[in-house]
């Protein structure tokens, strides 16, 4: 077959050091105490004998634009793949190391940051040097983890758990198999927060996809690597619950139930799976400029600034978020704000597969979108995925802005912009991704 997939695959550990200061929760005041389980990239490089693409998947809170930018550069330095053509995809763990500075008092993980994007592009090297031809297949199960975390009571809305609210429980399974029928890889894709842990846990850990990606790799032994891809999930999260409303945190027994019963549904469903060869790797990415809402006169943020309290809903503002009031001050006097905000989307086609992916925390209605979307338009099979290629914070739905509450307004927490992301950026991320997965598909394969 023409242009027949062939796939490379590696794990490479990127565990911090006890006493790396955590992401995720402002309410931690020290670093790391534990590990519990160890942190991985793993990564997958497709080649069609004309062009490759690599998706490296990391146990991480997330990644910066700059971040991605240095592995790229040394991607392409390293091998004969063009960086534009990586995607680096994150879990979102709560309970890895910072990737970028955003705690007022919280020492930036620098010497763990360069190491980091040395091991990221080195694992693309491996990779790379490990493919073969591939046969491959899509499954779905299902897992109840998930739940919608927005809900409304009295007007005001609330992260609490809503039944009721839209999720997707899907398991998405992608098996890779050498032409012989060996296992060789397997992906797997939800859209759930991975916040199972809450924030009094100092202990390192991967969260609910670490233990059942090992439980996939286990189970097929050898050098299997099973690698997890994050569907949009900025409104969903672990459904653990002190009352079946208010959210807690998990226990680590708790925690290594989901790793097993996550495992074994993906492993149930990956034996259900009919492979065929693949054909035709493409790549399109764009730049997008997010529109915000309304930016509010700069007697705002100094009346915020003066009383520690906001003045449009009285609420008390914490140090994180004062120290971002103060950055937003220094720009309005010098005339810097940042009011045109820009984002890489990125799909990598490869077969009938589409990666499709976002670089925020993007709500699950525009990943449903664009999954039924490609499959309509294009008779294709997609994955959406958040968390990738940088990090510029929550991209709610337009319907979901009038209702407030902690993703609309979590701009105030550590955003570079000074307002929210409005309800047209939910249009021009959805369009933009199927225009690309039509332009992945034109390029033939």
């Amino acid at each position: 077959m023409a242009n027949q997939v062939q796939l490379g695959a590696a794990s490479i550990n990127i565990t911090p050091s006890v006493g790396t200061w955590m992401g995720g929760y402002s309410g931690r005041d020290h670093g790391a105490t534990d590990i519990h389980d160890d942190l991985y990239a793993k990564v997958l490089v497709f080649s069609d004998g004309e062009t490759k693409a690599a998706i490296v998947t990391c146990d991480l809170i997330g990644i910066t634009e700059e971040s991605t930018a240095s592995v790229r550069g040394l991607v392409e330095e390293q091998t004969d793949i063009p960086g534009s053509h990586v995607m680096i995809a994150c879990s979102h763990t709560h309970s890895g190391p910072t990737t970028r500075e955003w705690r007022y008092d919280a020492p930036f993980n620098d010497a763990y940051m360069h190491e980091l994007e040395r091991k990221l592009a080195g694992g693309v090297q491996v990779a790379n040097r490990r493919l073969q031809t591939v046969v491959a297949g899509l499954g779905t199960g299902s897992f109840p983890l998930a739940v919608n975390r927005r809900l409304t009571v009295d007007g005001k809305t609330r992260m609490q758990a809503n039944p009721e609210g839209v999720v997707d429980r899907t398991v998405s399974v992608l098996r890779f198999d050498a032409e012989d029928g060996t296992p060789f890889a397997t992906a797997l894709h939800y859209a759930c927060h991975s916040t199972s842990m809450g924030a009094s846990n100092y202990a390192i850990s991967a969260d609910y996809a670490g233990g059942a990606k090992a439980f996939v790799e286990h189970t097929y032994g050898g050098d299997h690597t099973a690698a997890f891809l994050l569907g949009c999930c900025g409104n969903t999260r672990p459904n653990f619950t002190s009352d079946g409303r208010s959210f807690r945190s998990a226990t680590f027994e708790e925690l290594e139930s989901v790793w097993r019963g996550l495992g074994a549904e993906v492993v149930s469903v990956r034996e259900s799976i009919d492979c065929a060869p693949l054909e035709g790797v493409a790549v399109a990415s764009r730049e997008v400029t997010v529109p915000i809402r309304e930016v509010p006169d700069v007697s705002f943020y100094k009346e915020a600034l003066e009383k520690e309290v906001w003045p449009d809903t009285g609420e008390r503002i914490s140090r994180d978020s004062l120290k971002w009031v103060r950055n937003r001050v220094a720009e309005y006097e010098s005339d810097s704000l940042l009011l045109d905000p820009k984002a890489e989307i990125q799909v990598i086609r490869v077969g009938n597969l589409v990666f499709a992916s976002f670089p925020g925390e993007i709500f699950i209605e525009f990943g449903m979108a664009v999954q039924e979307r490609v499959k309509a338009e294009l008779g294709l099979d997609a994955l959406h995925v958040e968390l990738a290629n940088g990090m510029i914070g929550y991209v709610p739905t337009a319907e979901a802005i009038p209702d407030g509450g902690y993703e609309v307004m979590a701009y105030r927490h550590g955003s570079q912009t000074p307002s929210g992301y409005s309800g047209d950026a939910e249009k021009i991320f959805v369009d933009t991704a199927l225009e690309l997965a039509h332009e992945t598909a034109a390029a033939g394969g």
